[in-house]
C-alpha cells in the first residue's frame, strides 16, 4: 500500500513537473504576428436603389489590402496589421452616377475586428445625380461649388493617396483616394484657401475662387522641404458638361472630334451657329440666306458618295430639320464634332454626328 502510494505521488509530481515546463515554455515564446492581426468585414449598400452593391472593389487606401462584395454586398478583409487605415471603395455605378465615395478613417486594434458600412448616399435635391459625400457636408446647389483634383508630389510627379484636404474655415474636407483623387463637395461661392496636408511633406495652402454651381479641376502639388511652389492649376468645369461626359469625350485619346466649350464659342464671336463649320475639316457650309444655311460633311463611311448633312444632336435630343441657323451661339455651353464614323457609339452615324449642349439644357 505504501508502495503504490509512493508511486501515486511520484506519477503527480512528474504531470505537475511537466505542466510546470509547458507553461514557462509558453512564457517565454512570443506571440505570432497572425495573432495579432484582425479583419475588416462590413456592408456596401447602394441608397439610391435601396439594395446592397455586389460586384464592390473595397480597398485600404495605399496598401495591398482589398476585397470585392459578394452578392449580398458584403466583403471581409481578413489578416489585416493593426494600425489606422482610410478605407474607400469603387464600382462601375459610381460613374454612372457621378458619384465619388468620401474615404473613412478606421483603428483597428491588435487581433481586432471592426464591422463597417460604406454606401452610396441618396441627393434627392440633385436632380438625380447623387453627388453628397458620405460625410455631413452642405448639399451642393445653385450657391455652392465642387472642387475635384488630385495630388501629387512636385518633383517626381507620383500620386499621393491619403492626404488631408480641407477648406480653411468650414467643416468641408476629404481624404485622396489610391489614385490620389480627391472632391470636395458644397463649397460656399467665393475666395477660399484650400489646405493639403500630409505626413512627411509640408503643408500647403492655396487661394481658390470657388465660382457658386461650377465644378474646380485642381492640380495640388506638395514638397518634401518647404520650397516655392507654382500656383496650382485651375480649370473651370460646368457641372451640366460633367453629367453628359463631354468632358470624358473630350480628354480620351482614343476619341476623334473637335470640342468647342464657351470660352472658345465667345472668342470666336460667331454671329451665326453654321460659321463654327468654317475651319472644321471636310465640312461645307452652303449659305442659301438669311435661315436657309446648310452644313454638310465630306462623309467616308462605307456607302457614301457625296457630301452628306450629319445628324443634330441639341441637349442629347435629335433634332429634325436641316438648317441649323435657328441655334445661337449665346445659348451654347459646348459643342462636339465627329465627321464619318468618328463619333461615339450612341451618336454613330456614316455620316458624322454634331452635339449641341445649350446652358439651359444644363
Amino acid at each position: 500500500m505504501r508502495t503504490g502510494n509512493r508511486l501515486m505521488r511520484n506519477a503527480g509530481n512528474v504531470r505537475s513537473g511537466r505542466r510546470g515546463l509547458l507553461s514557462l515554455l509558453l512564457a517565454v515564446v512570443p506571440v505570432s504576428a497572425s495573432a495579432q492581426q484582425g479583419q475588416i468585414r462590413g456592408l456596401v449598400y447602394d441608397s439610391t436603389m435601396a439594395s446592397p452593391l455586389a460586384g464592390a472593389e473595397v480597398f485600404l487606401i495605399g496598401t495591398d489590402y482589398s476585397a470585392v462584395t459578394n452578392a449580398d454586398g458584403r466583403f471581409l478583409i481578413p489578416n489585416v496589421p493593426p494600425g489606422g487605415y482610410a478605407i474607400g471603395f469603387r464600382h462601375p455605378r459610381l460613374e454612372v452616377l457621378g458619384f465619388l465615395p468620401e474615404a473613412r478613417v478606421l483603428t483597428l486594434g491588435a487581433g481586432g475586428a471592426l464591422d463597417v458600412v460604406l454606401r452610396i448616399p441618396r441627393d434627392p435635391a440633385v436632380a438625380g445625380l447623387v453627388r453628397a459625400p458620405a460625410t455631413e457636408v452642405p448639399v451642393a446647389d445653385g450657391s455652392r461649388a465642387t472642387l475635384i483634383g488630385e495630388v501629387r508630389e512636385v518633383s517626381s510627379g507620383r500620386l499621393i493617396a491619403g492626404a488631408q484636404l480641407r477648406i480653411e474655415g468650414t467643416a468641408i474636407r476629404n481624404v485622396s483616394d489610391a489614385r490620389g483623387r480627391f472632391v470636395l463637395f458644397g463649397v460656399p461661392a467665393g475666395a477660399r484657401a484650400l489646405v493639403a496636408e500630409m505626413l512627411g511633406y509640408a503643408t500647403r495652402t492655396e487661394r481658390v475662387v470657388a465660382a457658386a454651381g461650377r465644378t474646380l479641376e485642381l492640380q495640388v502639388l506638395l514638397s518634401a522641404q518647404a520650397i516655392p511652389l507654382d500656383p496650382i492649376e485651375v480649370k473651370v468645369r460646368s457641372n451640366a458638361l460633367e453629367r453628359v461626359g463631354f468632358y470624358d469625350r473630350r480628354d480620351d485619346p482614343g476619341t476623334f472630334g473637335r470640342f468647342f466649350d464657351r470660352a472658345e464659342i465667345e472668342r470666336r464671336g460667331l454671329a451665326t451657329f453654321p460659321e463654327l463649320f468654317r475651319n472644321v475639316s471636310r465640312a461645307i457650309v452652303d449659305y442659301g440666306g438669311p435661315g436657309s444655311t446648310l452644313v454638310r460633311f465630306r462623309g467616308s463611311g462605307e456607302g457614301m458618295r457625296g457630301p452628306c448633312i450629319p445628324p443634330l444632336y441639341l441637349d442629347g435630343m435629335r433634332m429634325v430639320g436641316t438648317t441649323w441657323d435657328f441655334i445661337s451661339p449665346a445659348w451654347i455651353e459646348a459643342v462636339e464634332i465627329y465627321v464619318g464614323r468618328e463619333a461615339p457609339p450612341a451618336y454613330l452615324n456614316a455620316c458624322g454626328a454634331v452635339l449641341v449642349w445649350t446652358r439651359r439644357g444644363g
